[in-house]
């Protein structure tokens, strides 16, 4: 099928497509977005993107420079991702930290807020996942007085 005659859809998917195929373009669970902060999902995805890519060693600079994040934000993401279980570290040399994804432990952790459908419950769970300390959604519940 020629590009002209495509639907609007059939292009779109077609450029998700190679988006997907380039490494570029990642998908998120959206629980993710309720179990994890901004920084540590940005943080994570380019631990992902990198795993996938065979680099095996990232430095916090790199990080930085790929987030947009200070670094200091970026080794604070990095302790959060390592105390919850989400990533592990594994060897240092001079280019870095190898870094890898807990896929098992995510997957784990959305699945259980996949079952739950109520949001505030969902938010409720995701910082009880998160355990003391890590909370994140503490001020937003209480603001919503549940």
């Amino acid at each position: 099928m020629k590009d002209k005659n495509m639907t609007y859809a059939e292009k779109a998917k077609k450029g998700e497509k190679f988006l997907l195929e380039q490494g570029l373009f990642t998908f998120l669970p959206t629980n993710l977005l309720v179990l994890l902060s901004q920084k540590e999902r940005d943080v994570i995805t380019v631990i992902r993107h990198s795993q996938n890519n065979g680099q095996s060693f990232i430095s916090v600079s790199s990080l930085s420079v790929m987030t947009g994040l200070s670094d200091k934000t970026v080794r604070d993401a990095l302790k959060s991702l390592l105390a919850l279980g989400f990533i592990s570290k594994g060897k240092t040399n001079v280019y870095g930290t190898q870094y890898e994804v807990n896929y098992m432990r995510l997957n784990n952790a959305i699945a259980e807020l996949n079952m739950e459908k109520d949001p505030i419950k969902r938010l409720k769970l995701a910082d009880s996942l998160r355990g003391d300390g890590f909370e994140i959604h503490t001020g937003l519940i209480q603001s919503l007085g549940k």
